[in-house]
């Protein structure tokens, strides 16, 4: 297992999607947000070019992190959309 998918699922992972990590993974999950809004949950993990090892629920973590940091805005439908600065 590389540092960074250790870091993915390991640092995320039970986090009580408060926390947003860093590194090349995050910026990938960020771009690929910003590109295809609109998208579900499982759409954008789909969309994803994830290292081995990457779960979902560190995936699905993130995401939560993002919305309650109004960078991700969540519609009624499960469709996630970028409203952040970055």
């Amino acid at each position: 297992m590389t540092a960074e998918e250790h870091e993915f699922i390991f640092e995320v992972y039970g986090e009580s999607c408060s926390d947003i990590p860093s590194g090349p993974q995050v910026d990938r999950i960020f771009q690929v947000i910003r590109d295809h809004p609109g998208r579900t949950k499982m759409e954008l993990w789909n969309l994803l070019p994830l290292p081995q090892g990457m779960n979902y629920s560190a995936f699905s973590n993130i995401l939560c992190a993002l919305v309650k940091k109004n960078m991700v805005a969540e519609d009624a439908d499960g469709r996630y959309t970028w409203i952040g600065t970055s």
